[in-house]
């Protein structure tokens, strides 16, 4: 990892609560089978991958998300459907979302991709090329393998709620243990909707 240039994204951490009923779900299925499984501490939907940003321009960036999220409402979050990429054969990634999850995070993607094409430009190729589906990785393979998820995970009916409430600047630090993978350099509460 480059100090001068940290890996960030912008995020919406999950609510403890459905972190936690995710992870209880989830883990041992994925822990049997030798898959890394994310801590409910390290769960969150990537709403845009900035990748390497120099330390300088973080609080221009803190700033320019700031005013780009200024009256941004909580989210109900709805997690119905479990998935891999890039394919379920040969999956680096496991994960929840679906349809539901991705039509309330879409404007709060767009507010992030605003925001952050100032500091990374190829943010707006990137937008129009692959549609949104917003998702929270579970798990993934050991060593970069490319495998089957565990039976029973693509099929499995799940129904998992809660509301998203704040926003973050993640710094992703893969090689970190569990439960510092994706320390927050700042966080943007969502205002609650009105009653």
């Amino acid at each position: 990892m480059n100090a001068e240039a940290p890996r960030l994204f912008v995020g919406l951490p999950l609510p403890p609560e459905l972190a936690h009923a995710l992870h209880t779900r989830f883990a041992p299925d994925f822990e049997r089978a030798g898959w890394r499984v994310l801590l409910p501490v390290d769960l969150h939907i990537t709403l845009v991958f900035l990748g390497s940003v120099a330390v300088e321009r973080i609080g221009e960036l803190e700033r320019a998300l700031r005013v780009e999220f200024e009256g941004a409402t909580a989210i109900d979050l709805c997690f119905d459907a479990t998935g891999a990429f890039p394919s379920a054969g040969r999956a680096r990634v496991a994960w929840a979302g679906g349809e539901g999850l991705s039509r309330s995070t879409h404007a709060l993607h767009l507010r992030a991709l605003r925001a952050a094409r100032l500091f990374v430009p190829s943010v707006d190729q990137d937008a129009g090329s692959v549609p949104w589906t917003a998702h929270a990785t579970l798990a993934r393979p050991p060593g970069g393998k490319r495998v089957r998820p565990p039976a029973g995970f693509l099929d499995a009916g799940v129904s998992f709620d809660g509301r998203g409430v704040e926003l973050a600047l993640f710094e992703s630090r893969p090689d970190r243990p569990p439960g510092a993978r994706y320390p927050r350099r700042f966080q943007i509460p969502l205002i609650p909707p009105p009653a």
